[in-house]
C-alpha cells in the first residue's frame, strides 16, 4: 500500500491561512470568546479565537472603501482574486479559522448555482458502520451505505468506517457476489422519496471511503455530496454506467469527489425528461479521471435552469469536459483539463455560457489540432441561434496566443468556426454566490493540490489528509506531464487498499465527536446535532462538518 498522508511538496499550494490575508492578529485571546478585529484593514464583525487560545483566526477584511468583506468584484471575467475570499468564502466562525459568511449556504465554501442546497440539514443522522452490501429479509441491512442512502427522510449520512465499500458484496468477503441480482454493484434509487440528503464523507476515519460500484439517482432532489471516492466496479453488468449519475433531480452540489472508471461519464447531473429544468446544480473541486468521458451537465427539459462547473480537474479522459445541454444558464470557471483526446466543451441547444479562466494542458494522448480538439457547438438542434457564449481568459497549451473564439467550432462540420452571432463580448450575470475567478496560470499551479476526496476530520475537528494511490498517481502524472492510461482501462482496474482506522467516539450517535462537543460546551450524551444555539443557520452537526472548509483557501 502506498501511503500518501500529506500533499506532495510541489502541490501543497492551498496552505495559506486566511488570517495572513490582511488582518493582523498578534494578541493572545480567550478560547470561545470573540474580540474586535485588529490590524490595518478594517474588518467586518469579529474574529474567532483558535481553540488553543494562542491567537486569532482569520477574519474578513474590507479594503478602503470596500463593502463586501474583501472580495473583489467577481463579475469581471478577467479577475484574479489574488487569494482573497472575504465574507463569502470563510468557514465556520466557531472553528478557530475564518469567520462564517453572512449568507447561509450549503457549506461555507459552496459556490455557484447549487450553493444554497440544504441537503439533510436538521434531519436525522444515519451511520454507515459496514463496508459490505449485506441484505436481510430482502432489504439492505442497517449500517450499509445502501441502507443509509435509501432512507426516506431528511438525513445526514456519516461514516463510522474507513475503507472500500463494495456494492454487491453480500457476504462481507470484499467481492461482488454473482448471485446478488442483475446489477449487484449498482446503487439505484428512482424516487423523490429519497431526497434531502447530505453524504458527509469527511466524517470517515483517516483514509476516507471509496465506493466501489456505480450510483444512479433518478428524481432525487436536494443532495449534498462531499469527500467521497466513487470508482465503478469491474462488473460487466455496470461497465456502461457513469460513476455517479443524478438524473431529473433538482438542487445538488458535489464537492471534493474523486471519480474513476466510469463506463460513460465520470459524473453526470442531467435532466432529459419533459418539463422540469436542471435547477441549481454545482460540481466543484472534484477529480474526474479514467472514464470514457468527463461529465454531462444540464437538461433538455424546461428553461431557466442553472448549472455551475468550477475548480474541477478532468484528466485522462476522451472528451466532455464538460458537455452542456439545455435552455439554461451555465458557468464553466477555473477548471483544469489534462490529457484529453477528442474535444473539450460541447454546447447543445439554446443557453448562455460564461466560460472563464479555464486551463487546458495537452498530454501524451492529446493531438495538438485546435480545429479537432477545441470546443464545439452542436448545430443539429433547434434554437441554436439563441445560444450565446462568453469566453475569456482561458488557456490552451498548444495555442496560447490564439484568439479565444478560434477554439470554438461547429460540431457537425468539424473545423468550421462557430458563427460570431453566438459570441457575447460581455459576461452574463453571474450565478448566486459567484466563485472568485483566478487566472488560468494560477489554476495550473494551484488546483491539483485541492481537488478530490482527500480530507477527513478527527475527534477535535482537525483536518486529516490522505490521498489514495489512484489520486496520488494522477497528480504525479500531471506534474510530470505523463500518462499511464487514457479513458476507462479495458481490464486490470485498480482498487487500492484504504487504511482501516478507528472512528471518533460518539456516545449519542449524533454524528459529532464527543471531544469536539465538549470543546464547544455541548453535551456528548445528548442528541443535539440538529440544534442551532448560536442562531447562525447551521446546525451543531453542520458546524462540525464545516470544519473541513477551514483547509480550503483561494490563494
Amino acid at each position: 500500500m502506498h501511503d500518501h498522508r500529506s500533499t506532495f511538496a510541489l502541490l501543497s499550494l492551498w496552505a495559506l491561512p486566511l488570517s495572513l490575508m490582511g488582518c493582523t492578529p498578534p494578541n493572545e485571546c480567550v478560547p470561545g470568546e470573540t474580540q474586535e478585529c485588529l490590524g490595518s484593514g478594517r474588518c467586518l464583525g469579529v474574529q474567532s479565537c483558535v481553540p488553543e487560545g494562542t491567537g486569532f483566526g482569520g477574519c474578513a477584511c474590507e479594503d478602503e472603501g470596500g463593502e463586501d468583506g474583501g472580495l473583489p468584484d467577481v463579475s469581471s471575467p478577467d479577475l484574479d482574486t489574488g487569494g482573497e475570499t472575504g465574507g463569502d468564502a470563510g468557514p465556520a466562525e466557531d472553528g478557530g479559522g475564518t469567520t462564517l459568511p453572512q449568507e447561509l449556504k450549503a457549506f461555507p465554501t459552496a459556490f455557484g448555482a447549487g450553493a444554497d442546497v440544504t441537503g439533510g440539514r436538521g434531519g436525522q443522522v444515519v451511520q454507515v458502520t459496514r463496508l459490505d452490501d449485506a441484505y436481510v429479509g430482502g432489504e439492505p441491512m442497517e449500517g450499509t451505505f445502501r441502507y443509509a442512502l435509501s432512507r426516506t427522510f431528511p438525513r445526514t449520512i456519516v461514516f463510522r468506517v474507513s475503507g472500500t465499500i463494495v456494492l454487491g458484496d453480500r457476504d462481507g468477503d470484499g467481492v461482488v457476489d454473482t448471485n446478488a441480482g442483475n446489477r449487484p454493484s449498482l446503487l439505484a434509487l428512482e424516487s423523490d422519496d429519497y431526497s434531502d440528503v447530505t453524504v458527509a464523507g469527511q466524517t470517515a476515519p483517516e483514509g476516507g471511503v471509496t465506493i466501489r460500484g456505480a450510483i444512479y439517482l433518478y428524481g432525487v432532489h436536494n443532495q449534498i455530496w462531499r469527500y467521497v471516492r466513487v470508482r465503478v466496479s469491474d462488473s460487466e453488468a455496470i461497465e456502461q454506467f457513469a460513476a455517479f449519475t443524478s438524473r431529473d433531480g433538482e438542487r445538488i452540489i458535489m464537492d471534493h469527489v474523486s471519480s474513476a472508471y466510469g463506463g460513460q461519464q465520470a459524473v453526470s447531473i442531467t435532466n432529459f425528461a419533459e418539463g422540469p429544468n436542471q435547477e441549481a446544480a454545482t460540481l466543484q473541486f472534484s477529480l474526474l479521471a479514467l472514464a470514457k468521458n468527463g461529465s454531462i451537465m444540464g437538461a433538455s427539459g424546461g428553461p431557466n435552469g442553472t448549472t455551475t462547473v468550477h475548480n474541477n480537474m478532468y484528466t485522462h479522459l476522451s472528451h466532455r469536459v464538460p458537455n452542456l445541454a439545455g435552455a439554461q444558464s451555465f458557468e464553466v470557471v477555473n477548471n483544469l483539463t489534462y490529457d484529453w483526446r477528442f474535444r473539450l466543451i460541447n454546447v447543445h441547444d439554446a443557453l448562455t455560457l460564461n466560460h472563464l479562466g479555464n486551463a487546458y494542458v495537452a498530454g501524451p494522448n492529446t493531438q495538438e489540432d485546435l480545429a479537432r480538439l477545441g470546443h464545439k457547438v452542436n448545430m443539429g438542434v433547434e434554437n441554436t441561434d439563441d445560444a450565446r457564449i462568453h469566453t475569456a481568459d482561458n488557456f490552451i497549451s498548444f495555442a496560447p496566443e490564439s484568439d479565444p473564439w478560434d477554439a470554438w467550432g461547429v460540431f457537425l462540420e468539424d473545423g468550421t468556426p462557430a458563427p460570431t452571432s453566438m459570441r457575447a463580448d460581455e459576461p452574463f450575470a453571474r450565478h448566486p454566490h459567484p466563485v472568485p475567478i483566478r487566472t488560468a496560470a494560477r489554476i495550473i499551479e494551484a488546483l491539483p493540490g485541492e481537488v478530490g476526496a482527500f480530507r477527513t476530520l478527527d475527534e477535535l475537528g482537525q483536518v486529516v489528509t490522505y490521498r489514495d494511490a489512484i489520486d496520488a498517481r494522477l497528480l504525479e502524472e500531471f506534474a510530470a506531464r505523463t500518462s499511464s492510461a487514457n479513458g476507462r482501462p479495458a481490464d486490470g482496474l485498480d482498487y487500492p487498499a484504504i487504511p482501516s482506522s478507528e472512528p471518533y467516539a460518539d456516545a449519542d450517535a449524533d454524528g459529532m465527536p464527543d471531544a469536539w462537543e465538549r470543546s464547544r460546551g455541548l453535551d456528548p450524551d445528548e442528541k443535539d446535532g440538529a440544534d442551532d444555539p448560536d442562531n447562525d443557520g447551521y446546525t451543531n452537526l453542520e458546524d462540525f462538518l464545516n470544519q473541513v472548509d477551514l483547509a480550503t483557501v483561494y490563494d
